[in-house]
């Protein structure tokens, strides 16, 4: 659906958010059930859209969380990428918490965990650096 893309900077795109996209691509290939919850960030204005012909609001940067659960456990890494970057930047060097996510984003990821749960996860990073290749 067309009502599901935004306007991304091609070094973003073809440079950390592809590399992002493929190592979610691989661990879940590989056998593995990951939840992925992604979406644009809206905090400073970054660009007009060239030719547009109607008013567009480009998204400052996106943000990408991954959950895998196992029983009663629950990984999860967090990613938010600027529209700025370079396409030669690491995705793993941009690794947050989920807290940091639902602060910027002004979104409760995981609404229904208990709160015990959601502080242990959410403000953690790192959850599945390993799974994703980020050492």
């Amino acid at each position: 659906m067309l009502s599901n893309i935004t306007p991304q900077s091609s070094a973003l795109n073809q440079g950390p958010w592809v590399r992002l996209e493929t190592a979610v691509r691989n661990h879940v290939s590989n056998g593995n059930d990951l939840y992925v919850v992604t979406g644009p960030l809206y905090e400073y204005y970054f660009a007009e859209l060239p030719q547009a012909n109607e008013v567009h609001t480009i998204p400052s940067g996106y943000f990408k969380i991954e959950m895998e659960q196992s029983g009663s456990t629950i990984k999860a890494s967090a990613f938010i990428m600027e529209q700025s970057a370079s396409r030669s930047d690491n995705f793993c060097n941009t690794e947050v918490s989920i807290d940091e996510v639902e602060s910027r984003a002004g979104i409760n990821v995981m609404p229904n965990l208990s709160y015990n749960n959601s502080q242990a996860i959410e403000s953690t990073v790192f959850g599945l650096r390993s799974e994703l290749g980020c050492n």
